[in-house]
This record gives C-alpha cells, structure tokens and sequence, in this order.
C-alpha cells in the first residue's frame, strides 16, 4: 500500500486512531463521489465533441488518422485533428479513473459506466 503524507488539523492526531482511520476513509469516499460526478459531465462533454468530429468526417477517430488525415492539406483538418485529439485523450483518461475509482469501491456502478 502507498503512504501519501497528508496535513491534517493537530486536533486531528488528538483522536483514537480508528477513529483517524473512519474520518480518512469517510473524506476519501465523500471526495471520490464527488470526483466521479465531475469526471462523468467532463467524458459527457467530451463525448459530444467527439460524436461532432465523427459527424463532419463519417468516420471514427482511428478511420480518420488513417484513411482521412493523410489526404487532407488544409489547416482546417489538422486543427480538427488536434482537437479530436484532445477529447479523445480527455475522454480516455476520464473513463479510466471512473474505472480505478469504482474498482477502488469508492463509487457507485453508475460512475463507472
């Protein structure tokens, strides 16, 4: 297990340790929800962006990277990748720490879906 080092009120160390132990784990859970609620709207959000991309080109992202982007030369399409790009990624890291917080038990089925 990882030791993170975490600066707490004094009174905090005042407190029987299991006590310590429930407060920690109880913030932990609290903070997780709220992060997964978070996380949710922004892979919403980032959805959406993509689903406009996949729209304007007919083809997913992969499709586009191989088949679409070398045959285009205008700005337009590289700065249209790049975006893609961006919420690709956004929608990928997001998902993946929806995932690690559920498999933690710190969320919901639903956050993780």
């Amino acid at each position: 297990m990882r030791v993170i080092r975490v600066r707490v009120p004094e009174v905090f160390g005042d407190l029987y340790e299991p006590e310590q132990d429930r407060l920690l784990h109880t913030a932990f859970r609290h903070y997780a929800r709220q992060r997964a609620q978070e996380l949710q709207a922004e892979t919403i959000e980032a959805k959406e962006h993509i689903r406009k991309f996949e729209a304007r080109y007919g083809v997913t992202f992969s499709a586009f990277e191989e088949r679409v982007l070398p045959a285009l030369s205008s700005a337009d399409a590289h700065d249209d990748y790049n975006a893609w790009l961006f919420w690709e990624s956004v929608l990928e890291r997001q998902t993946e720490t929806l995932h690690k917080l559920h498999n933690l038990g710190l969320t919901s089925d639903e956050a993780a879906a």
